[in-house]
């Protein structure tokens, strides 16, 4: 796949140095370094989980069989990092362990066995969609219950207006996409000016 879009994949090799205008960079195990110039670097660097992170998953889904079936489900699900609480408390644990960073994951459990009761609630018209004003309704009746709908709700107070105040119902909708394009050309931005910075 790489190939095919023109991106060549160094394997094993080790980046050395970053220079101004070069990378210096090894080849596996052999000492000689070469250079590879550059015009813009971008470093995405992968990471795996590690090893006492899957210990410690281990230990707590052993310790979990046959007392939480939930938290033996959310501890064996296909996610990096340790699954934690909206409060940052290790699942399975008993509230003895905390994570946070890369080796945490958050989970809001709590939410999704809510998602098709409020989806139901919200949606005023019965077309088995939300607009945004029946989007705004949810997350503002919600908030209380799942203070994590709060920023939402707020946001979306200010930028979709009531039909009466919006005739075309559009000006809410262009309000989202325009800000969405917004943070999108800022990050754009930052991203750009971090790369014109000396590593």
């Amino acid at each position: 796949v790489f190939q095919e879009k023109g991106v060549d994949v160094m394997a094993r090799c080790q980046v050395v140095e970053v220079g101004s205008e070069e990378i210096k960079m090894k080849h596996g195990n052999e000492e000689e370094l070469f250079t590879l110039p550059y015009g813009c670097v971008v470093w995405a660097a992968g990471n795996k989980e590690h090893a006492l992170t899957n210990q410690l998953k281990a230990s707590l889904i052993e310790k979990n069989e046959g007392v939480s079936e939930l938290n033996v489900r959310s501890l064996k699900a296909p996610v990096r990092g340790i699954v934690t609480d909206e409060h940052l408390g290790v699942r399975g644990s008993g509230g003895s362990i905390f994570a946070l960073g890369d080796a945490a994951i958050v989970r809001h459990d709590r939410t999704e066995p809510f998602a098709a009761k409020l989806f139901k609630a919200a949606d005023l018209n019965g077309n088995g969609e939300l607009d945004l004003l029946e989007l705004r309704e949810l997350f503002t009746g919600a908030a209380d219950e799942f203070p994590q709908l709060k920023d939402y709700a707020d946001y979306l107070k200010e930028a979709v207006k009531d039909p009466s105040e919006d005739e075309s119902g559009k000006t809410g909708l262009a309000k989202v996409i325009a800000d969405a394009f917004l943070l999108q050309k800022l990050a754009f931005r930052k991203a750009l000016s971090l790369t014109n910075q000396q590593v």
